[in-house]
């Protein structure tokens, strides 16, 4: 079993956490296609510290200082907030494994052509199907008080496969070769998500 780090955008990290996202795609090449049944992935995610603490860097930062990720900020109303002086936004690629809350355990991994992908495949990478709006691409994922799962939608599609590709060129549609419209070969994997920080949840033979 290996563990790696893998970097998620807020809208992803709350589909993730609402059990709505369970596959991810990347491109051939990818180090994160590595990864095989059983592995494991820490998500790394936008996050914040105390203001006082800007100019430390991450690898620097005591384990014991509170980290604000900016997905569950972004969803409490401002007046809920703690009274908290929350520092600069950090990028996902600098969140510390140790301040990772989800971990990700690899159940299949395939390589394909990227515009094969299936509708059920497509609803897997997190998207949203709306009666009145078509397939979101991306949105806010949350629950209610009852435990519901809604989306704040964001851009609509008439199907599934339509709206992930949407979402693929949002991520690689600049660079030649990668866009929806290439078809590049890449490497699909489906995981199941594990609230909880990797080596803890590896210390009491949780994963």
């Amino acid at each position: 079993m290996k563990v790696r780090g893998i970097l998620f955008s807020e809208a992803m990290v709350g589909a993730l956490l609402v059990g709505v996202k369970t596959q991810t795609r990347r491109l051939a090449g990818s180090p994160m296609l590595k990864a095989e049944p059983g592995d494991l992935f820490y998500v790394r995610e936008a996050w914040r510290t105390l203001e006082g603490l800007d100019p430390v860097k991450p690898s620097a930062i005591s384990a014991a200082v509170p980290i604000c990720y900016e997905q569950a900020r972004n969803r409490t109303p401002v007046a809920e907030r703690e009274p908290v002086r929350w520092g600069k936004l950090r990028p996902s690629i600098f969140l510390p494994r140790r301040a990772s809350r989800l971990t990700l355990k690899v159940t299949e991994r395939r390589f394909e052509a990227l515009q094969m992908i299936s509708a059920e495949d497509a609803e897997a990478e997190g998207l949203l199907r709306s009666k009145s709006r078509g397939w979101a691409h991306h949105g806010a994922w949350v629950k209610d008080q009852q435990g519901r799962v809604f989306c704040e939608l964001g851009q609509t599609a008439k199907t599934a496969e339509g709206a992930f590709s949407k979402l693929w060129d949002s991520l690689h549609g600049r660079k030649a070769g990668e866009a929806w419209v290439d078809n590049p070969q890449i490497g699909a994997l489906t995981f199941e998500v594990i609230e909880g920080q990797v080596d803890a949840l590896l210390a009491e033979g949780r994963v």
